[in-house]
């Protein structure tokens, strides 16, 4: 299943999600913090309604992003600290021995799927993917960046996230696990001076 965003700065973390039929499936709210408020998500999902027009939609999850505390996460009504429902793993650059710079390039971040297994979404430069932590790389789902057209060689194409079969069946918990770290991703490719230390990263 292919989820199609929509966003004024097609940002990933804030707007909304289509099918391919332009039914909308998830909204994602990006508010920032100012000073020493913590800036926060929420993510809805549409239900359907054949008495509205327009979609109502109800709360999956919600994140606190903090900067010297670590960040909140709310899914499904119950609430974790991001370490309590991540692990995280560092790859480990080619040619490289220094940890530090690993973890500035990104770290892969674990959790536990509604099944018992375990998943692992890798931050790569330009965008997540999902696999099953398994030592292979079965793709659960992947994000793909906008795409421009080539002069009538190739259409163009929106954002979209990608969920393979094998992630349909705990789809809200995909959503919303890619939502969290390519939050995370995106702060990294926007701001390589940022502290990546910082008690609320994990």
């Amino acid at each position: 299943m292919n989820l199609y965003l929509t966003s004024k700065w097609e940002s990933p973390y804030d707007g909304v999600y289509f099918t391919e039929e332009r039914l909308p499936v998830y909204r994602v709210v990006f508010t920032a913090g100012s000073g020493k408020r913590s800036s926060s998500l929420k993510i809805d999902r549409a239900t359907s309604d054949p008495h509205q027009n327009l979609p109502k939609y109800d709360t999956v999850a919600e994140f606190e992003f903090h900067r010297w505390d670590k960040d909140l996460l709310n899914i499904n009504g119950t609430t974790y600290q991001a370490h309590e429902f991540f692990s995280k793993q560092t790859p480990q650059p080619a040619g490289t021995t220094n940890s530090d710079t690993a973890i500035k390039l990104g770290s892969d971040r674990i959790f536990r799927g509604t099944d018992g297994q375990e998943y692992k979404w890798t931050l790569g430069k330009k965008c997540s993917q999902l696999y099953l932590n398994s030592g292979g790389k079965q793709l659960i789902a992947a994000f793909h960046p906008r795409k421009h057209g080539l002069l009538g060689i190739r259409a163009r194409t929106p954002p979209y996230l990608e969920i393979t079969p094998l992630g349909m069946e705990m789809m809200d918990l995909v959503f919303c696990t890619f939502i969290y770290v390519e939050k995370i991703r995106s702060e990294r490719e926007q701001d390589d001076s940022m502290d990546w230390d910082r008690p609320g990263i994990i």
